[in-house]
């Protein structure tokens, strides 16, 4: 016996739909695991240089992760139990914002 056209017509509906569901499985896949550019010490970057990974590390043991762009966002999330960590770059350049990231509460870790 032979299949008929309406059997192939739906044997051939869930081939197609398993083609699609993997097709899209895998384009997600190749979204989330695209590497990420970005400047140095960013947290979203999966570069060589970013901190991707140190942040994801750190909030895997549980550790608090404040990710702040300005200094201003230092002083204001800056508590006496944190630590500061910052990568010397051109906007952390000059005497006056050293001074101010010198004087937040907490302890400091530099990387040059």
């Amino acid at each position: 016996m032979s299949a008929t056209l309406g059997q192939r017509w739906r044997t051939g509906r869930w081939i197609a739909l398993a083609l699609i569901v993997i097709a899209a499985i895998a384009a997600i896949s190749a979204f989330l695991t695209a590497p990420r550019p970005g400047g140095r010490m960013d947290p979203d970057s999966t570069s060589p240089d970013g901190a991707h990974a140190l942040v994801a590390l750190l909030r895997d043991r549980g550790v608090d992760v404040v990710v702040a762009d300005t200094v201003a966002d230092v002083e204001n999330s800056a508590r006496p139990d944190s630590l500061l960590l910052a990568a010397e770059t051109y906007n952390t350049r000059g005497a006056d914002l050293l001074t101010r990231l010198a004087d937040v509460p907490g302890d400091r870790l530099v990387l040059e």
